[in-house]
């Protein structure tokens, strides 16, 4: 009976000290800061005019969350004319509220958590995405080829991340 309630007593304390510690995590200003500095980078991609339907597209996922989460990152941002080659309809059809989880998983093949430079690039025949999938790194004369997609040129860097324009969506197979 004893051993019964201290071990009743044992598993309150550990939940209490985990749902502490969980709050604790929630309120993190570390994670604020975070974020505030992805929605201040997705602000400043929006005024790149190449990448309006890029960002928009990106605001209209959860994606700014996992893109704070990560310490680095390389984002693959497809240009407005990227999005164009789509069926009129597409793209549309991905901005709707039903359609997120599509959207999110698509943009998420453009994210790849590590910071790369042009030359890491030419150094990488596969490349991991945030969503798990595997790309293949294709290079022909001074272009970097990325599935079916060329890397145009870098238009942002930070400390801990570049953006790259690139021609195509890459889209899951």
């Amino acid at each position: 009976m004893k051993r019964n309630l201290l071990l009743i007593i044992g598993l309150l304390v550990a939940t209490v000290i985990s749902t502490t510690v969980i709050a604790s995590k929630k309120n993190d200003p570390t994670d604020k800061k975070k974020l505030k500095a992805t929605e201040k980078l997705i602000k400043e991609m929006g005024e790149i005019p190449e990448y309006s339907m890029f960002v928009k597209a990106l605001n209209n996922t959860n994606l700014k969350v996992k893109l704070s989460e990560l310490d680095d990152y390389t984002l693959l941002v497809p240009t407005n004319r990227a999005f164009q080659t789509l069926p009129k309809d597409v793209y549309e059809n991905f901005l709707q509220e039903e359609n997120q989880n599509q959207l999110e998983k698509v943009l998420s093949y453009h994210i790849i958590p590590k910071k790369m430079d042009i030359n890491d690039l030419q150094n990488y025949k596969t490349l991991n995405t945030a969503e798990g999938s595997e790309l293949t790194v294709v290079h022909v004369n001074e272009s970097v080829i990325i599935e079916n997609s060329t890397l145009l040129e870098e238009k942002l860097e930070k400390d801990n991340l570049i953006t790259y324009s690139v021609d195509r969506l890459i889209m899951p197979l």
